[in-house]
């Protein structure tokens, strides 16, 4: 009898969790599981769309997604029609939308035995004055619509111990099971690394990512004629914090500033990087580092359980006090072109244990002998 069919569910266009999804997709189907992907038409921006790609949604800003979600919900017969062209065994909501429960309702009605999984990146930020008012009450919205969609799940995953126990704090009301899911990135690593010339700074811009401390580092760097040069690559509106920059300053630093970067130019920012800045104020898990750590490349983190989690200080990277200042982040910088060498293998070894699609079956395989077995 042939496996039951694995469902992974992105209604929100999220791009850089394309590359995290396929590749648990990727992985079940080489292992004989049919996958489908049931997601936002939107992520066809971003080139060859896996097999199975079924789009469901195309909105991606705030109101655009709340009106897109009344009309379907006003009539949710059409959109949910033929939905499921085989039957399901696993379906996974990979990151929040407002359907997603009516998604799961449906599919604990309809099929009874299918496994209903929510993973939660970022299950609770308890202090979100950081991020500023309008993105914490979108902050507020989000977890709003996780307690409903843990409500009705069946199995809980999470990137990492700590994202667990975050869980347990946001909803101790859940008794299900929680496993932890390291995002698996497929490994792009090439031997030799190439030449380095940056200090990198890679991801979205908010109050709480910390770009406003890197670019007053970047000041201070090059008020004082050091010789680093940095790289910052975003999709955000860069100007605020850009336009603190010196002309001096500004000659240091290479930008990718556009609103779609592809996962290739993220790459090679991070091969020719020395390191990456995580200065982040609050976060529990990052693909950039991730990502940092697959190419061989240390991190530079502020003192937070979520990133300090995974680098550890003088092996694969810095930690900077959370309150850190620019003599801080340049001692670090000088410790990490001391240690290159060997931070940099660290990060890679690393990488190799955690994240690799090499350890798909010790993270997947009870998921697999389950729809196999078709219990």
């Amino acid at each position: 009898m042939p496996p039951r069919a694995a469902y992974i569910v992105s209604l929100k266009y999220s791009p850089g969790l394309r590359k995290l999804f396929e590749v648990v997709g990727t992985g079940l189907r080489e292992r004989g599981i049919p996958v489908s992907y049931i997601a936002s038409a939107k992520y066809v921006g971003l080139g060859i769309l896996p097999e199975g790609f079924r789009p469901l949604t195309e909105a991606d800003s705030p109101a655009g997604i709340l009106r897109e979600t009344a009309s379907i919900l006003a009539n949710p017969g059409p959109a949910l029609r033929d939905l499921f062209p085989e039957e399901p065994g696993f379906v996974c909501f990979y990151n929040p939308h407002p359907l997603n429960l009516l998604l799961a309702r449906h599919i604990r009605r309809r099929f009874p035995e299918a496994l209903v999984a929510a993973y939660l990146h970022e299950p609770f930020m308890p202090d979100k004055a950081a991020f500023g008012p309008r993105r914490a009450l979108l902050m507020r919205g989000v977890e709003a619509l996780q307690a409903g969609l843990v409500r009705a799940s069946h199995i809980l995953l999470a990137p990492s111990g700590y994202a667990i126990q975050k869980i347990r704090v946001r909803f101790p009301w859940y008794s299900g099971p929680v496993r932890v899911a390291p995002l698996l990135v497929a490994d792009k690593f090439r031997p030799g690394h190439g030449e380095r010339r940056f200090f990198s700074m890679v991801g979205m811009v908010n109050g709480a990512t910390g770009h406003d401390d890197f670019f007053r580092y970047v000041n201070e760097s090059a008020k004082r004629g050091r010789s680093e040069r940095f790289a910052v690559a975003s999709a955000s509106d860069l100007g605020r914090c850009a336009s603190f920059l010196t002309p001096r300053a500004r000659e240091t630093v290479t930008f990718l500033n556009k609103p779609l970067i592809l996962d290739r130019e993220i790459d090679d920012i991070l091969r020719a990087s020395w390191a990456v800045f995580r200065l982040d104020k609050g976060l529990t898990q990052s693909a950039v580092l991730v990502d940092a750590f697959m190419h061989g490349v240390p991190v530079i983190a502020r003192d937070i359980p979520g990133l300090r989690q995974h680098v550890r200080d003088g092996r694969n990277g810095r930690i900077v006090p959370y309150g850190f200042t620019n003599a801080d982040l340049a001692q670090a910088v000088d410790d990490v072109l001391t240690r290159q060498d060997a931070m940099s293998a660290a990060a890679r070894r690393d990488f190799e244990t955690t994240w690799s699609p090499a350890n798909f079956d010790r993270t997947y395989g009870w998921l697999i002998e389950r729809l196999r077995s078709r219990t």
